[in-house]
């Protein structure tokens, strides 16, 4: 039987939550997920054998907005309970949002967008621009703002929605700066200090300059950077770097019906329907890492 989760059932799925996704995560994002109702259980003779997650939320496409789930992996040592449950919940998303993604290959997805990761061994001196350690949500949302309008597929953010983000990336052990040129933010940086790199989880930048000033600022602790980054954003105008391949975004369109008529098109699968914006996908939210 495929449930939400009875009181009982919540230490156990937390448990799960903390073997698979860290302490850090489980307590920035389990309470949340819970309290929308957005996990569920697959339970056999009283024995919970698998449970999955999801998160719901508004993705902007050629100028509209869609309503839109993304399905975390079920956690489950049984291969066919963690598949059942994950079908129980694609079906489940079908009827409720246009929109379903996610960053595993599931049975009836398409492929929607890459990831790629751009390591630098070295990179540019710290630019002109001031760096500061944090920055007001309301220049982050429009930071933000600005910046994903050369892109497509990204999530909208409300003025709450970039409060809980930074509290969720700071208790997630990231740190956040941000630079200003002209008493103006132009950008901002989420990122992580490990022993031998510094990860780079979220960029966001107006311009050349704002980008050189945040990296230049990370090169500052002398070691490698490797950032999380749309698959255009090659910046070969930075020193030497690699690019490997980063996370993928798959998804489904629930009713071609209706984004036909929603876009005024005739497309007749996912692919085609994401293939009429003229801009890379850039889906940038991280979940169940």
């Amino acid at each position: 039987m495929i449930h939400l989760p009875d009181k009982d059932d919540i230490p156990f799925i937390r448990d799960q939550w903390i073997r698979h996704y860290g302490e850090a995560y489980t307590a920035s994002h389990f309470d949340e997920c819970l309290k929308e109702g957005d996990i569920y259980v697959l339970e056999e003779e009283g024995t919970i054998r698998a449970s999955a997650a999801s998160f719901c939320f508004p993705i902007v496409y050629r100028g509209k907005l869609l309503k839109t789930s993304f399905l975390l992996r079920p956690l489950s040592d049984e291969e066919e309970a963690a598949r059942r449950l994950e079908m129980a919940m694609t079906d489940m998303k079908s009827h409720t949002e246009l929109l379903t993604l996610s960053d595993h290959e599931i049975e009836g997805f398409d492929l929607l967008s890459r990831r790629t990761l751009s390591v630098f061994e070295r990179g540019p001196e710290k630019g002109e621009d001031e760096i500061a350690e944090d920055i007001p949500e309301e220049e982050m949302l429009k930071c933000y703002g600005s910046y994903m309008r050369y892109f497509d597929l990204y999530r909208l953010h409300s003025l709450k929605d970039m409060k809980e983000k930074k509290e969720r990336e700071k208790a997630e052990g990231y740190q956040l700066i941000s630079t200003m040129a002209d008493k103006e933010y132009r950008g901002y940086c989420f990122y992580k200090e490990e022993e031998e790199k510094i990860l780079v989880r979220e960029m966001v930048y107006l311009d050349s300059f704002s980008l050189l000033s945040l990296l230049g600022y990370l090169f500052e602790r002398g070691k490698p950077v490797e950032a999380d980054t749309c698959e255009i954003e090659m910046w070969n105008f930075l020193p030497d770097h690699t690019i490997k391949e980063g996370r993928k975004i798959y998804g489904k369109i629930n009713d071609i019906e209706l984004f036909n008529k929603l876009y005024m098109c005739s497309v007749h699968s996912t692919s085609e329907a994401f293939s009429l914006s003229g801009k890379c996908h850039n889906f940038t939210e991280v979940y169940g890492h």
